[in-house]
């Protein structure tokens, strides 16, 4: 899926000394989160037939070789100014024989119902995350954004799940809806499983409005970058300083709700990726790029949030 190099020339911005451990992967050009695509189109079951085969392949292939993604969602989705889709971002990825995976790292409102019980990682993890995505893509509302927080994985609102596949289902179409509620079975096996995606996908070719089923999407886990910008090394698996995955946000990035609505000193709630909780939080201002804002944590420690990723941001119920 990658190739991995050591790299003993001195690499831009990076403190220590080479040689470095680098993954090199395809550079997708003019290419943006499908993330970015979901929040300028709105509901768009257009969307969902043009990426949803194209990501279900590349799935499918992780799958027959024994991996499961687990991170399967709208941010590690490039999609190019083609209608190209390209699945990124391995760092979750576990091997289907290997012992339970601890899923501390995982993307919690995503989750799986057997991933939150801690049961052993599965293909099925991947089949449900998808199921999510289409309800995003179709209907144009985050799940994330469904439930206020991101400490919790949707299947525990019930009314919540109930809903995004209630709209899916009704704006998606037959084969979208279908896929939706199959795919969001809560019960794992009986969950359609990501061969039979695939299947109804190439079956239903003309109701999906392509000509054809798309070929395997590349895979490849990186801090990608998009519109052309130059890509960038990220050595011994640790992004260094100035290292993001989307370097300038889009004029849709910028009108995202609550971009504009925090201002230094406020106490906020930061909601990450990779912890159970919430973390109390102070705003310092805005980064000095001028692309996200500047975070301190009650623990003293300073973090950057992009704007793309500002709905990790939350008022405090303290603040004023």
């Amino acid at each position: 899926l990658v190739d991995v190099l050591a790299c003993w020339d001195p690499v831009p911005h990076v403190k220590s000394e080479p040689p470095y451990l680098c993954l090199a992967m395809e550079y997708v050009a003019e290419s943006e989160p499908l993330s970015n695509e979901i929040r300028r189109s709105g509901p768009s079951p257009a969307l969902a037939a043009k990426v949803v085969p194209q990501i279900a392949d590349a799935l499918l292939l992780l799958h027959h070789r024994g991996l499961v993604h687990r991170d399967v969602w709208s941010e590690n989705v490039l999609v190019s100014d083609r209608g190209r889709a390209v699945l990124v971002d391995l760092g979750c990825a576990e091997y289907v024989s290997s012992g339970p995976a601890l899923n501390s790292k995982l993307n919690i409102p995503y989750m799986a119902p057997e991933a939150a019980q801690g049961m052993p990682q599965s293909p099925g993890e991947d089949c449900w995350a998808l199921g999510l995505l289409i309800t995003e893509i179709v209907t144009g509302r985050f799940i994330a954004d469904r439930i206020g927080r991101s400490d919790v994985p949707v299947h525990f609102n019930r009314p919540i799940l109930a809903e995004a596949l209630r709209e899916a289902v009704g704006q998606g179409g037959p084969l979208l809806g279908r896929l939706c509620t199959q795919l969001l079975e809560t019960n794992s096996s009986l969950r359609m499983s990501m061969d039979e995606v695939v299947a109804q996908c190439s079956s239903q070719a003309p109701l999906l409005g392509v000509a054809s089923f798309v070929p395997p999407a590349p895979l490849g886990s990186a801090i990608l970058h998009k519109n052309g910008a130059t890509p960038k090394v990220t050595p011994n698996g640790a992004a260094g300083a100035g290292y993001l995955r989307h370097d300038t946000p889009t004029r849709v990035d910028m009108a995202m709700p609550g971009v504009g609505g925090f201002f230094p000193g406020q106490a906020v709630l930061y909601h990450p990726r990779s912890h159970t909780t919430v973390c109390n939080a102070t705003v310092v201002g805005r980064m000095a790029r001028g692309h996200g804002w500047q975070l301190r944590l009650e623990s003293g420690v300073l973090k950057d949030v992009e704007d793309a990723e500002a709905w990790r941001i939350s008022p405090s119920s303290s603040s004023s």
